[in-house]
């Protein structure tokens, strides 16, 4: 698990996750923020789940083996520990909702169970508010710009269906009418994309488009909002497995083809035995063609100053 901060003292300091610490890579130099207790050399590992910035000093890290949550100082010391906020059963994806406020996807009723459950995880406290059931396995979430929140759906069938995963989206809204006593269900969501093949992880764009990591066939593909263009194939990871997948940059808008307006898209890729890296996507510029004429070579030079117009 691999995330780039993007914000406060540390921007651009690189976390990773190596199955038992969680280390600040600064400059090559590496500071270990979290070790988790029990593992190690001659320990155990455990499963790491997401891992958010919270704020410019600290960072939510959620693991699925002991099914800790934990809050994590950047620079951690003996007054500012890192500390477990909330014990979730099975937790595996989540977002901030507002700075007090997170939301965790998690199969709290284990992998027998027939619902994955989407909770409201109170940052001070710990205490948690079920927001929403969705039947199936486990599945990525993300908020749109508008606030409101995207889920993949995922078949509890191993190997799942063909194209048997939707995205569906719950208003903000209907979100916020959701805390307390109330509960949302899958009659209550829209399908913004039908028939996708999967879906590990997400993000959304400044401008709405979704972007997921499609296990099985191992693709990054990115869905145009509203519909406006077909679904477009930004990666294909081959034999590794696209994992964890971050946007920043230029305000978080990523453009295939547009470099000067773009954001960046990083992917966590492995193999589960002798490859993890990271790899991190850009636009480029267009490619200018007429078809089936050559383009012209030579350019027309512009004399230095002010411009002037002249008529006839």
């Amino acid at each position: 698990l691999y995330h780039t901060l993007a914000g406060g003292p540390f921007a651009g300091d690189m976390l990773r996750f190596n199955g038992s610490q969680l280390i600040r890579n600064t400059g090559g130099v590496d500071t270990v923020l979290l070790t988790i207790p029990g593992t190690g050399p001659g320990g155990s590992t455990v499963f790491s789940s997401f891992l958010i910035q919270r704020d410019d000093n600290s960072v939510l890290f959620g693991e699925s083996s002991s099914n800790d949550i934990w809050l994590v100082p950047l620079q951690p010391n003996a007054a500012n520990p890192p500390g477990v906020l909330v014990n979730v059963f099975f937790n595996y994806d989540a977002v901030l909702w507002d700075m007090n406020t997170m939301l965790v996807s998690a199969k709290t009723d284990n992998f027998s169970g027939p619902d994955n459950d989407i909770l409201a995880v109170d940052l001070t406290t710990g205490a948690t508010d079920q927001i929403a059931k969705v039947p199936g396995a486990s599945g990525p979430i993300a908020l749109t710009p508008d606030g409101d929140l995207l889920y993949v759906t995922s078949s509890l069938a191993f190997p799942a269906p063909p194209n048997s995963s939707d995205i569906l989206r719950f208003s903000r809204s209907q979100i916020l009418g959701a805390f307390g006593p109330s509960e949302l269900a899958l009659s209550d969501a829209e399908v913004v994309v039908g028939g996708v093949a999967g879906g590990s992880s997400m993000v959304v764009d400044a401008q709405g488009d979704i972007i997921v990591t499609i296990p099985g066939i191992n693709d990054v593909v990115e869905f145009p909002r509203l519909g406006t263009e077909p679904a477009r194939t930004l990666l294909q990871s081959g034999s590794l497995f696209p994992g964890g997948i971050q946007l920043f940059g230029n305000a978080g808008f990523f453009s295939p083809f547009q470099r000067a307006e773009r954001a960046t898209i990083q992917i966590f890729e492995t193999d589960f035995f002798m490859t993890a890296q990271v790899r991190q996507l850009t636009g480029t510029d267009p490619p200018l063609t007429v078809p089936g004429q050559p383009l012209p070579t030579r350019t027309l030079p512009v004399p230095p100053g002010p411009p002037t117009l002249s008529l006839p």
